[in-house]
């Protein structure tokens, strides 16, 4: 017996349920009509919510919150399919689809509360990172709904996303090279940035709230050998956190007001430590959550691979924890009823002493779960 359509768009518990129980199945791609049209709501109050049913208001949700001082409110009506937007190129006598990346879409005045009335899903995405100021710092994000501004929240709740993520964009920039009859001479100079928070649905929060959410890589996701790119001008910041569900999630406000429920996600990470992340790096990568900064989680699941390695004399320092479920978890967050079924393969021939590997949690606090 395999899963239907509904065992997947109905509940997250179904859904839990079908994968713990071991059926193998493929994600459906359910075809939605898109609506067209602009956006509807002001998105100010619960209210009014910016209602969206297309990939195309989706994606123009970024110049929303840019004036929208608070929290945004978004209502997505129906299963959005991402890869509409797309271009056709002529091979032969064959035509090509390929999905044009959709720009991360990151709240820097406020928060994002997302919501549907029932689980919707957001398919086909190809995500690019956003580059936005964090603590006075240039700083990429990956993820469909991230906030950077302290003491903001995202809360999502029925939404899934199942698509890709780059690590990385490409961006031109004229260089002085010299000079003739005293005006300047310019270059053109491709340099590579690379994004430091990464996760499908949330790239980063400072106050979190997910319920009935997962997030599906549809391919191998792979951190880059950004050390050995010649063209690299711009490496990682000083701390690079990778989750399938969510980068980085964090409660500052300490009221425990933040949570993930009934939620999972499901894929492949792969990256080499030696070129990937460099030194003086700190890296958390989980199945999950990449780091966890005192967010609850209840009833959520992961499942896939994750594949670390890293060359004898990288010289590596830093903190480095790789976990199935969690890659850090800081200030004891609580991890209730929860299941994990990511290998984690440690593939690293340097010593031990540098990497914290787990099948739940790479390193952390009060960890009240077990893998099953």
């Amino acid at each position: 017996t395999k899963t239907t359509e509904s065992n997947v768009f109905g509940t997250v518990k179904q859904t839990l349920f079908a994968i713990k129980s071991g059926y193998n199945f493929e994600y459906p791609m359910p075809l939605t009509y898109q609506p067209t049209g602009g956006i509807t709501g002001t998105g100010k109050t619960e209210k009014d919510r910016i209602v969206v049913n297309n990939i195309g208001r989706l994606s123009s949700l970024k110049d929303v919150f840019a004036n929208i001082d608070g929290t945004t409110f978004v209502k997505i009506r129906n299963n959005i399919d991402a890869s509409l937007n797309t271009t056709v190129l002529i091979a032969g006598n064959k035509a090509l689809e390929i999905p044009i990346p959709i720009e991360s879409l990151v709240n820097e005045n406020g928060g994002i509360d997302v919501t549907a009335n029932s689980q919707v899903s957001i398919y086909g995405a190809k995500l690019n990172p956003s580059f936005v100021n964090v603590d006075q710092k240039t700083t990429g994000i990956v993820g469909m709904f991230s906030s950077t501004k302290n003491g903001s929240s995202i809360s999502v709740t029925n939404v899934g996303i199942v698509g890709q993520m780059n690590v990385s964009t490409t961006v031109t920039q004229k260089v002085i090279i010299g000079e003739n009859h005293g005006l300047p001479i310019f270059k053109d100079v491709k340099s590579t940035q690379y994004a430091s928070y990464l996760g499908l649905l949330v790239g980063k929060s400072e106050t979190t709230k997910l319920e009935n959410c997962y997030a599906v890589l549809s391919e191998q996701f792979v951190y880059p050998n950004v050390l050995t790119k010649l063209d690299v001008t711009v490496t990682p910041g000083e701390e690079v956190s990778v989750g399938i569900l969510a980068g980085y999630v964090s409660e500052n406000s300490q009221s425990d007001n933040s949570y993930i429920k009934n939620s999972f996600a499901s894929g492949n990470i792969k990256s080499d430590l030696k070129s990937s992340i460099g030194s003086s790096v700190n890296a958390y990568i989980g199945g999950l959550v990449g780091y966890n900064n005192n967010v609850a989680i209840e009833k959520c699941f992961a499942s896939g691979t994750i594949d670390i390695s890293a060359s004898q004399g990288s010289n590596i320092n830093g903190d480095f924890s790789i976990g199935g479920f969690i890659g850090k978890a800081g200030n004891k967050p609580k991890v209730e009823n929860s299941y994990s079924n990511v290998s984690v393969l440690n593939n690293t021939t340097d010593g031990w002493d540098k990497y914290h590997f787990g099948p739940i949690v790479g390193s952390g606090y009060n960890i009240k779960s077990k893998k099953g």
